[in-house]
């Protein structure tokens, strides 16, 4: 779903864009600064994204996979850095009165939550 683009005469509702990132970096499961700002399929992507991280992680522990979960565990982190940095671009457009629609302000996580408007 789209957002509309925004004419002179209605202001958008404005988000902030620390509360987006801390959102996205605090919470335990993935992509609720993304819900924050109304974007439902990143959103999809991001929790499913933590999710699938956390239990690989949760499995290769259990088993005593040291190198994995070592590699897993920064992984995870990289990906709720650059999530937040990307809910905090995307706050700040829409601040600005941009439409972001499905636009994806951090490069890195183009190819995996796509760039469409």
């Amino acid at each position: 779903m789209s957002e509309p683009a925004l004419s002179p005469n209605s202001p958008p509702s404005r988000k902030r864009p620390l509360l987006a990132a801390l959102l996205q970096m605090g919470c335990v499961f993935g992509g609720v600064g993304y819900a924050y700002l109304g974007q439902w399929r990143k959103f999809g992507f991001a929790l499913g994204g933590v999710l699938v991280l956390q239990l690989v992680n949760a499995g290769a522990a259990t088993y005593e996979m040291k190198a994995a979960s070592m590699l897993l565990g920064p992984l995870l982190f990289c990906f709720k850095v650059l999530t937040a940095w990307d809910a905090w671009q995307l706050s700040k457009a829409r601040n600005e009165g941009q439409a972001i629609g499905n636009r994806t302000a951090v490069p890195a996580l183009r190819p995996l939550l796509g760039d469409r408007d």
